[in-house]
């Protein structure tokens, strides 16, 4: 009897299974039973990934089976597990939120004992484990599983999320167990001292530490609320980079400040967190920036401090854009990917100036960037000026490498007012055509729609297109849209 490798290479046999997986991932683990040659190749993927957790859902919940099976060390687990979700644990009466336990009587009396014999010590089983993501509540719960996790001798990539009413000031977060760590995530993060003692220790103790994804709680100087949430994280005491004070740096000074150890390559951050100059000969690695709100207090020296330092980045993410940043993305060549998201803009901050560094953006920084660029998102449906005109779109087509592209277009409402003359919106055929034409490699468009209408009216409608090169071989006439659920969906 021929075998499957009679008809297939191993190569092509894994390529088909791994595309399996992406189309049917509900039934993939079936595909074990095919054979013994395509277990071999599924049994891996099938078991990659392992899932603690502890609420009661409609499905039975089989954790307790599943911590005994991987601690005896028979489980497929054992061998092939590289990432690891915890979530959802147990509260203790400790812990002070019982009232969110969905178990009652001897159910939860079995799912807390299962959490509190087995479920350290099937995590010290998962050896191979690399990648962890832990959902951590409020409550001391979470201390040994994490203090475990720490111990996991391939550990290289650790994600933590907390909970919204997490007591960073009265609980104590084992930060400093970690180390040797390749990427690390914190969210809904309070930088109180305690936390910050501990991400220096982390950070000092992994030295290949590339990624660095800090989520904190937004915080306002004027906000009236406990002190907690207003705690600010100066990332240069956290990367302990050294310099002068800010307020005695000058522009032309910062390329003089010895530069520290730190080899972070990709920094996201957002809520209560201060960017100085000082900081950046802690990021001479830096190549990819994602700022994800405006509570970030930004010194505008950081942007000349990158410049000046000759820090290059290819990737970068921002909600507003101002001159010092037009003045840093004029100074080099080289960006492949640029995010401006006023979506998680402050509402009261004051944009009327904006419309002159707009013109800029188009007309002078992405035709500098335009033989790398890969991907253009902006995203405003607010504010008229980044509305896409004809003299924009110009820019936007000097890019001949974009892969993806989000604009912002005027849908015409009949509730609307007028536009003025010099804002007509560009017709969608016209769009289409030039954007099919000019752009070879792109492969989604997505219009997010602006409208004058108030927002609680105001309908979330989007055109979203994949593959936009069938626009060479069908008729921009033959084109039209349905709203769907809010979307609009091309009809072609």
């Amino acid at each position: 009897m021929r075998g499957i490798l009679d008809v297939f290479s191993p190569e092509i046999l894994e390529l088909i299974t791994r595309e399996y997986q992406k189309c049917d991932p509900e039934h993939f683990r079936n595909l074990r039973l095919v054979s013994k040659v395509v277990n071999e190749l599924v049994e891996p993927l099938v078991f990659s990934t392992v899932t603690f957790y502890f609420m009661k859902e409609e499905e039975p919940n089989h954790i307790p089976e599943l911590l005994k099976y991987i601690i005896s060390g028979a489980s497929p687990f054992v061998r092939w597990a590289k990432e690891l979700h915890i979530r959802d644990m147990v509260p203790t009466a400790a812990d002070g939120w019982l009232e969110h336990d969905p178990w009652l009587g001897e159910e939860r009396e079995m799912m807390l004992a299962s959490q509190k014999e087995d479920l350290v010590p099937a995590i010290k089983s998962l050896i191979r484990v690399q990648h962890v993501k832990f959902t951590v509540n409020e409550g001391e719960s979470f201390k040994d599983p994490l203090c475990a996790v720490a111990e996991l001798p391939g550990l290289r990539d650790l994600e933590l999320t907390f909970s919204y009413s997490f007591d960073f000031v009265n609980t104590q977060v084992p930060l400093a167990r970690f180390s040797k760590l390749r990427s690390l995530s914190l969210r809904r993060l309070v930088p109180t001292p305690g936390i910050v003692e501990g991400l220096k220790h982390l950070i000092a103790s992994s030295p290949s530490l590339s990624q660095l994804t800090i989520i904190c709680f937004s915080a306002k100087p004027d906000d009236e609320q406990d002190g907690v949430n207003q705690h600010y994280l100066d990332l240069c005491s956290l990367l302990e980079a050294t310099g002068p004070p800010a307020a005695s740096l000058s522009e032309h000074t910062v390329k003089d400040i010895i530069s520290s150890s730190v080899a972070i390559q990709a920094l996201s951050i957002a809520g209560g967190q201060i960017l100085a100059p000082t900081v950046v000969p802690s990021l001479r690695s830096l190549t990819a920036l994602h700022i994800f709100n405006d509570y970030v207090q930004i010194d505008p020296l950081f942007w000349s401090a990158l410049q000046n330092s000759q820090i290059h980045l290819r990737k970068l993410t921002v909600v507003l854009i101002l001159q010092p940043i037009i003045d840093y993305l004029l100074s080099y060549n080289g960006l492949e990917a640029i995010t401006i998201s006023h979506s998680n803009c402050d509402p009261g901050i004051d944009r009327a100036n904006e419309e002159p560094f707009v013109h800029l953006f188009f007309g002078a920084v992405l035709p500098k960037h335009s033989g790398s660029l890969r991907l253009i998102e902006l995203d405003d449906t607010v504010e008229r000026a980044w509305i896409i005109t004809q003299s924009y779109l110009q820019g936007v087509l000097a890019c001949k490498r974009l892969e993806c592209l989000t604009l912002t277009y005027a849908f015409p409402w009949k509730d609307e007012p007028e536009w003025e003359p010099g804002r007509l919106v560009i017709p969608l055929a016209d769009l289409f055509s030039a954007v099919s034409t000019n752009l070879p490699q792109l492969r989604a468009l997505t219009l997010r729609q602006y409208s004058q209408l108030e927002e609680e009216e105001e309908p979330d409608l989007r055109f979203s297109l994949s593959m936009i090169q069938v626009l060479n071989i069908v008729d921009l006439n033959s084109i039209w849209m349905q709203q769907v659920e809010g979307s609009f969906v091309p009809q072609v």
